[in-house]
């Protein structure tokens, strides 16, 4: 009797054991920091709610754009297969940019924008030490925008709010290091063409 509840007891300390290890095979948190660029103005279509009030027509064009990128922090959530990922992130980014109205110069139009997005992460390739995926994020953007003008446009300083749907597809990302690594993603959307960051991946 003695010996059946040892081999019991065994055999449920060796379950426990592997499934602990299974458990601990993947990290389950992923804490994300990450830079990307260019800033949605420069690489889509370009639309503003206070030109559009001042310039019904629409013939408005800028030029001189500038932008700080966009920054960006999210939390993701791995499910025990380790191949799928899901979670939130926002985003901050500005820009500025000088306004023409049928070649007339009009004067500067800043932006400052907030982006918050649900992530989801397909991950196809885990070597441990590298991990290569796909994404997609899809959210809202809502900001500011202030238009400081010269004199001589005739026309006084404006400012508005802007919002809209937000997304971004990764194409193709890779991550590189342990717990604490970096990632380099490329794709299309609120965060630009390339994003750069650092993830770190927890129990």
């Amino acid at each position: 009797m003695k010996k059946q509840v040892l081999s019991v007891i065994l055999i449920l300390l060796y379950i426990c054991a592997g499934a602990q290890s299974w458990e601990r095979s993947y990290a389950h948190h992923d804490i994300r920091a990450s830079f990307g660029t260019p800033a949605p103005e420069s690489i889509q279509k370009f639309n503003s709610g206070v030109l559009n009030d001042i310039f019904p027509e629409e013939r408005y064009v800028r030029d001189s754009y500038s932008g700080t990128g966009v920054v960006s922090a999210g939390y993701r959530y791995i499910p025990k297969s380790g191949i799928v990922m899901f979670g939130v992130s926002g985003s901050y980014h500005t820009s500025s940019a000088k306004i023409y109205n049928v070649g007339q110069y009009i004067g500067i139009l800043d932006r400052q924008c907030i982006t918050v997005a649900g992530d989801f992460q397909y991950r196809y390739k885990n070597l441990n030490k590298v991990q290569l995926y796909s994404g997609l994020s899809i959210g809202y953007t809502v900001g500011t925008e202030n238009l400081e003008s010269v004199p001589e446009s005739g026309i006084e300083n404006q400012s508005g709010s802007i919002s809209s749907i937000a997304w971004q597809i990764n194409a193709i990302g890779m991550r590189v290091g342990g717990d604490f690594g970096g990632f380099f993603e490329v794709g299309y959307g609120y965060k630009g063409i390339i994003n750069l960051g650092i993830s770190y991946q927890i129990y």
